[in-house]
């Protein structure tokens, strides 16, 4: 379900990279490995989008699972004209 909303050419930027990831499968992978690192505990709170929808900031909390150790930080997203997401960029 998570692979048919990215666009093939996405690129992933998290903070742990110098340089982003580029792919919709390699951006699938990576989302989806947060999500198990994070588990239940990820959530966003306050949301910004633009007038046209297609530019979104996020902002989210979450624990590390096992590790007890809290997150905050912001999801950048940019929809394509066809609304896939086309840039995902993770300030934490």
């Amino acid at each position: 379900r998570l692979r048919a909303v990215i666009a093939d050419d996405c690129e992933f930027r998290p903070p742990t990279y110098f340089k982003p990831w580029t792919g919709g499968d390699e951006t699938t992978v990576l989302l989806c490995c947060a999500a198990e690192v994070f588990g239940p505990s990820f959530e966003y709170g306050r949301q910004w989008l633009s007038d046209d929808g297609r530019e979104w900031a996020l902002e989210f909390s979450a624990t590390i699972e096992g590790a007890k150790v809290g997150i905050d930080g912001i999801d950048l997203v940019s929809l394509d004209e066809t609304g896939k997401i086309k840039d995902f960029a993770v300030l934490a």
